[in-house]
């Protein structure tokens, strides 16, 4: 009989031992689904992050790009206009008016002409000029008419 109990309690000892290993293995998969679905998160917010950062990016140099054009296109028209004053500078009022007519001639026959633009660019700036100078510009509006 002893034996017996002896051998019971053996097989509960063992019983528990294997109940409590089960438990430990249970625990530690749970452990290591906890790790890894963490670790998922975690990757997941890395690439997500990456993707900001890379869309960050992409938009940071689409915006420098932008203003390296406007930048490039106010040089450009600042540019010209310095060309157009260095090309007429020196001219006398005589050879103005002559280039004057000559381009409103070729606008003319192109079509391109547009009397209506040019009376709203005059009156824009008409503040700025002298009661004189309004005067000249309504002469030479005329002229070219």
């Amino acid at each position: 009989m002893n034996k017996s109990f002896y051998d019971f309690s053996k097989l509960k000892s063992s019983e528990n031992k294997s109940g409590q290993n089960y438990q430990n293995t249970k625990h530690s998969q749970n452990s290591q689904s906890e790790n890894y679905a963490q670790n998922e998160n975690s990757q997941q917010r890395t690439r997500e992050s990456g993707s900001q950062q890379k869309y960050q990016s992409t938009q940071n140099s689409q915006d420098t790009e932008n203003q390296n054009q406007n930048s490039d296109s106010q040089y450009s028209q600042t540019k010209n206009i310095e060309d157009t004053i260095n090309r007429y500078k020196d001219m006398s009022q005589d050879d103005l008016m002559s280039n004057l007519l000559n381009e409103v001639s070729k606008q003319k026959q192109q079509g391109t002409f547009d009397v209506a633009k040019l009376e709203n660019a005059i009156s824009s700036f008409s503040s700025f000029l002298t009661p004189q100078q309004q005067k000249n510009m309504k002469e030479l509006l005329n002229k070219i008419k």
